[in-house]
């Protein structure tokens, strides 16, 4: 796996991936049915921020590991805070398509 990702399993540190990704990945630690996932660590963000064949090989690789229907989510490292809420602020280029049926399907 590319260095600037982590498998949700492995995003158990909130300061490098975000609070949303260590709690879904302490969930699923849990057994509670929390689907497979990767995360952006927080040092390889901007990077992939400012280097689009860099963001490209990432999403390619996030895209080809996955069989069946992809979602890009954006979360802030700092997100839903008490006095701060940064939802959607960088997103990534989703590589998905809707199908008849609603559902997307990776590219």
């Amino acid at each position: 796996m590319h260095e600037a990702l982590r498998a949700l399993d492995d995003a158990d540190d909130a300061t490098r991936c975000g609070r949303k990704a260590a709690t879904l990945a302490r969930l699923r630690g849990a057994g509670l049915p929390v689907p497979d996932g990767v995360v952006i660590v927080r040092d390889a963000a901007e990077r992939l921020a400012d280097d689009p064949d860099l963001e490209a090989a990432v999403l390619d690789e996030v895209v080809a590991g996955v069989a069946g229907p992809v979602a890009v989510r954006s979360s802030g490292l700092g997100e839903d805070l008490p006095d701060a809420s940064h939802a959607g602020h960088r997103c990534l280029r989703s590589r998905s398509s809707p199908t008849s049926s609603g559902t997307a399907r990776s590219r």
